[in-house]
């Protein structure tokens, strides 16, 4: 099994992930909660038996993790056709299948295309700076990579906010709103949708995740500020609540 991360805004931290995967794999086979900084994202596991089977199972994680980033369009579909020909020769060859595809920030280079205007020679239109193609071929990459092992895809994007609430409002949300009105805090949301109908009707499932002014605390780790998720589609009511700590994202009751 395979995870593949296409990285559009480049700003994801693998060594951050390590840190969180050793924290994971130590809390688990030592029975200790392990959340602390003391553990690096270098530092190697110790030297007894027990903890070079933790490194072996840290190694074996990381290597089907396939991490990509792409810092324009082009290397984006590149990113996406290397994916779809890895899938089909690993399964073929190794018998290894890619289960999820995560891709972060897909509206990344989405206001670059729509502030470009179109270059035109002998009168035509170049297909490559036309946004619409470029979702047109996003979308396909994806339908082949699907057709060819069905798999989980995931992706990020920026919300924009209409004029119903503030950015900064909406982003934020309100402690006194989180706390007592949960059920009325997706109604303050004026979601404003950029990307195409196209790319639209590829979308299953859709959820908004944002930062609140709640802050929750353990009494031993300090203090960490509470995200929250809302499910737009299929909508619910219910506000998800969680922290992200040293080893990794813990639910908040």
């Amino acid at each position: 099994m395979v995870v593949a991360y296409i990285d559009l805004d480049c700003r994801f931290d693998v060594l951050r992930l390590a840190q969180v995967l050793k924290l994971r794999i130590m809390s688990s086979t030592h029975g200790t909660c392990w959340d602390s900084d003391k553990v690096s994202p270098r530092n190697s596991f110790m030297d007894s038996q027990a903890d070079h089977l933790d490194h072996e199972l840290f190694l074996s994680c990381m290597k089907r993790f396939l991490y990509i980033r792409c810092y324009n369009s082009s290397e984006f579909l590149a990113a996406l056709k290397t994916v779809h020909h890895g899938s089909t020769s690993s399964r073929e060859g190794l018998g290894v299948s890619l289960y999820v595809l995560i891709i972060d920030s897909i509206g990344a280079f989405h206001w670059n295309h729509r502030a470009c205007q179109p270059l035109t020679k002998e009168g035509n239109t170049w297909e490559k700076l036309s946004l619409e193609k470029l979702t047109e071929n996003v979308v396909q990459e994806i339908k082949n990579i699907q057709d060819v092992q069905p798999l989980i895809v995931l992706a990020s994007k920026a919300t924009i906010f209409g004029s119903a609430t503030t950015t900064i409002h909406a982003h934020r949300g309100h402690s006194e709103g989180l706390k007592n009105k949960n059920k009325d805090v997706g109604k303050n949301f004026s979601y404003r949708e950029y990307m195409s109908p196209l790319w639209q009707s590829l979308v299953t499932k859709k959820a908004f995740v944002g930062i609140s002014d709640v802050v929750s605390s353990d009494g031993r780790n300090g203090e960490f500020p509470t995200y929250v998720c809302e499910w737009i589609k299929p909508h619910e009511d219910h506000l998800y609540k969680f922290v992200v700590r040293n080893n990794g994202i813990c639910m908040v009751s």
